[in-house]
């Protein structure tokens, strides 16, 4: 007999997804690509110890991932951030303590207020519908880096803007969308919570590594609904 859904993807929101249509009695089968579940978080076990090659924190903005875990008996431990960082901006290696390198003051004053500015513009994107922000098809189309330029008003403050965005998106700010951006930062807090560990994104990890969501949610789902190796 056939489902009467089929979810495509065994991620943290296809898992969700099924799972809720499940508790609901509908016939429900997961399709994943993947031998595996998880989508893009991947946890390995190495020495007895858990590494994390995908997304892998949680933070104090994250409510519905921490009700998730808590159901799901999943624990968390603080970020360890002690010590030095090391960051690059253009071809400068710096190593630099607290929550912004070292720069100068015409710099450090750029970057709060381009930040401050980039988090009241991104407040203003409704999270159900970014499209209907003030131009949001015109804002869709302008790159993060035309957004940068605009708010961001100095050299040396667009180069750690950027080395933020690489860290927080994994790509450049001119391959970005400024109304996806927007939408991130707004769905998280503001940019600047997005990058900070104590209070931000960053603050905690799963004891057991972040793929332990997607194994637990597949568990209670029932892998007999679960089609691995299954490319649609």
């Amino acid at each position: 007999m056939s489902p009467s859904v089929i979810v495509v993807g065994a991620g943290l929101s296809g898992l969700a997804c099924a799972r809720r249509l499940a508790d609901e009695g509908v016939d429900v089968v997961v399709v994943e690509a993947r031998d595996r579940v998880g989508g893009r978080t991947l946890s390995r076990r190495h020495r007895g110890a858990v590494f994390d090659h995908g997304g892998q924190w949680i933070g104090p903005s994250q409510h519905r991932v921490q009700r998730l875990a808590s159901e799901l008996g999943l624990g968390t431990f603080p970020q360890f951030h002690d010590g030095a960082k090391v960051v690059r901006v253009g071809e400068r290696i710096r190593t630099y303590r607290g929550a912004i390198p070292r720069v100068g003051l015409g710099a450090l004053l750029a970057i709060e207020l381009g930040l401050r500015r980039l988090d009241r513009r991104a407040a203003g994107v409704p999270l159900d519908a970014p499209l209907l922000t003030d131009d949001g098809a015109g804002t869709d189309r302008t790159t993060l880096a035309d957004l940068r330029d605009r708010l961001v008003p100095h050299r040396d403050a667009r180069a750690l803007f950027d080395v933020a965005v690489r860290t927080v998106f994994g790509a450049e700010s001119q391959q970005l969308s400024a109304l996806y951006f927007m939408f991130y930062a707004n769905s998280g807090g503001g940019f600047r919570r997005l990058v900070e560990i104590e209070h931000g994104a960053q603050e905690s990890r799963f004891v057991e590594g972040a793929q332990a969501l997607s194994e637990r949610l597949a568990d209670r789902l029932g892998r007999e609904r679960i089609r691995l190796s299954f490319p649609v």
